[in-house]
């Protein structure tokens, strides 16, 4: 008789290597070779703890399964299956060569399973780049970036799954985040905090010389008002200058300011 370990691991096979408990339970429950108890839904998830290295229950004999997000958030994956970025045919580089580092893509084992639970669909216009019949092609972005100064978490709320030209954009704060302008993805759900730090620290809004200057430097008393709470303060001078730049009645970006 089959065991319920194979059951598991070709029930995720089927759905294509990773997906949420409920998308397991159904592809169990469609190929179940015997009659499954009341408990079967406990059993598939044992299985999937006791053979996966990310389990405090590990057993320690098999190391089968991976989760996306720790236990508990619900979404499995095949480790036999799990995806890797294709390599480009210009990753190594010259013998003799001078160059500069604009941007550095982070490839992160949590970032290709992010990356896999949106079928490598841009988050932001749907685009997944087919470099051959059985491969796609995606970045995945920090919206709060890893690196020094702003120590961002690789965990899946800080990530999101773009194409290169909006990766791009985001990487140069060239645009701003609007939550309801993001596709989502069953398993995976963006944490509003990174995408108001996205827009408040990263964004490029220009609010003009002396206001831009002490947005950066976090030097704000030479800016009115500058006594009360830089983050506070901050946030005000970004709403007011992106009203003006929308064109918003002046009267009624001021008073966005005041408040």
């Amino acid at each position: 008789m089959t065991t319920w370990r194979s059951e598991v691991i070709e029930a995720i096979r089927e759905i294509g290597g990773q997906g949420t408990l409920s998308q397991i339970y159904a592809a169990v429950q469609s190929r179940a070779s015997r009659h499954l108890p009341p408990s079967w839904q406990a059993i598939v998830r044992r299985e999937l703890e006791y053979n996966s290295a990310d389990s405090q229950s590990h057993q320690k004999k098999h190391d089968l399964f991976y989760s996306v997000d720790g236990i508990g958030a619900g979404v499995w994956g095949l480790r036999e299956l799990e995806m890797t970025t294709p390599e480009a045919i210009d990753i190594v580089p010259p013998e003799r060569t001078q160059s500069s580092v604009y941007r550095i893509l982070r490839d992160t084992e949590m970032a290709r399973r992010v990356k896999k639970l949106h079928s490598d669909r841009c988050q932001l216009c749907g685009t997944a780049l087919r470099l051959a019949a059985d491969a796609t092609y995606s970045e995945a972005h920090h919206i709060r970036p890893l690196g020094s100064p702003h120590d961002g978490p690789d965990v899946p709320g800080n990530i999101m799954v773009l194409c290169p030209t909006h990766h791009v954009l985001l990487d140069y704060g060239a645009i701003e985040l609007n939550m309801t302008e993001i596709n989502t993805a069953q398993g995976h759900t963006i944490d509003r905090q990174y995408i108001d730090y996205h827009n408040l620290n990263v964004a490029r809004v220009s609010c003009g010389d002396e206001i831009d200057h002490a947005l950066a430097s976090g030097d704000l008393r030479g800016v009115p008002g500058g006594t009360r709470p830089a983050f506070d303060l901050i946030g005000s001078l970004r709403n007011f200058c992106r009203k003006i730049r929308e064109n918003t009645d002046a009267n009624t970006a001021l008073a966005g300011y005041g408040r």
